[in-house]
């Protein structure tokens, strides 16, 4: 198993910031993620992950070697200081609450995947990309599979 120290989740902000189509769009919005209409936000569904899959494409690929094929989401608090640096980076608002709502959604759309990985004969092409990410990177469910 992972030490806590290779858990963490320091320098995701980073990674969010290098991919230009999460820089231009969280500019646009004024947010990370986004959501199918103001009404839904912080709905966590299929739909919603589908329109985040970039943003927990480099969540996954930075968080699944972490976990040594044990199934597992990331620390909430560790995502509160990413968003905000992310945010605080692009100049963005980082009163708590929005913070708080982003680290809180990522972690949910995190628990989703790990929850429901099994999903790769959904028919949405991003929620399999990002299911096959997943299995690819550690068998992160483990025996699960088997």
């Amino acid at each position: 198993m992972a030490s806590p120290d290779e858990e963490d989740v320091s320098g995701l902000a980073a990674l969010w910031l290098q991919s230009s189509a999460i820089r231009k769009g969280s500019m646009q919005r004024k947010s990370l993620l986004q959501w199918q209409d103001p009404k839904k936000s912080g709905h966590i569904n299929f739909e919603s992950l589908v329109l985040n899959a970039k943003v927990i494409e480099v969540c996954v690929h930075y968080w699944c070697p972490k976990t040594d094929g044990v199934p597992k989401t990331m620390n909430i608090d560790d995502l509160k200081f990413e968003v905000r640096q992310f945010r605080a980076d692009l100049n963005l608002s980082t009163r708590p609450a929005l913070v708080h709502c982003e680290a809180g959604a990522l972690k949910a759309f995190m628990s989703l995947i790990v929850r429901r990985h099994y999903t790769v004969r959904h028919r949405v092409a991003q929620l399999k990309k990002l299911t096959c990410l997943l299995i690819f990177f550690g068998g992160m469910f483990g025996a699960q599979n088997a």
